[in-house]
């Protein structure tokens, strides 16, 4: 079962990695994603954080739904970046909503096995960039979280995505526009 360790960008606002890797695997790190995202890696210590989403990728209202612990590490990210970031904009019916340009989310990918003596192989990294971002919830509990730690839970609706996958033999890259739409896609 491979250990996700993740930490969310919104701008200058970061959260944290899990870092209990070795120089090696650092250095491997750096040969797939680049020495400055593996010396971001080396910088943003802090204990495992439990990241858990659910999405949807419908055409007209995409969204995802991030939860995880409320920590030193991240000192309460979400809530940084609402008060930083997000602006309120009337909507059509007059209801008002945080907006945000855009959000980053940055997964690591590992593989929690001993395999020729070595432990916790770094297996993938992942980086999604959701663009023109609606903020539709936003809640802090000591029930998400796993231990008396309260928990965030924020849920954005977004018109694009992108996701860069980094991976040991080859790397990929997918861009999708909810805004933009085939009309003769459904024909």
């Amino acid at each position: 079962m491979p250990l996700i360790d993740a930490y969310i960008k919104c701008d200058d606002i970061e959260g944290s990695y899990n870092l209990d890797t070795t120089r090696d695997q650092s250095d491997k790190l750096s040969d797939i994603i680049g020495s400055s995202m593996a010396k971001a890696k080396e910088e943003h210590t802090g204990w495992s954080e439990i990241y858990t989403f659910s999405y949807s990728l419908n055409d007209s209202h995409p969204s995802i739904s991030i939860t995880k612990p409320v920590d030193a590490a991240s000192n309460e990210l979400f809530v940084r970046c609402l008060k930083k970031h997000s602006k309120k904009r009337k909507e059509g019916n007059n209801t008002k909503t945080h907006k945000m340009q855009e959000m980053k989310l940055h997964v690591c990918r590992w593989v929690d096995e001993n395999k020729d003596g070595i432990i916790d192989t770094f297996q993938t990294f992942l980086e999604y960039t959701f663009s023109d971002c609606s903020i539709t919830s936003y809640s802090t509990d000591i029930d998400l979280a796993a231990s008396d730690i309260p928990g965030e839970k924020i849920t954005i609706t977004f018109k694009k995505m992108s996701m860069k996958h980094y991976h040991p033999e080859e790397s990929s890259v997918f861009e999708y526009d909810f805004g933009k739409k085939d009309k003769n896609a459904s024909k």
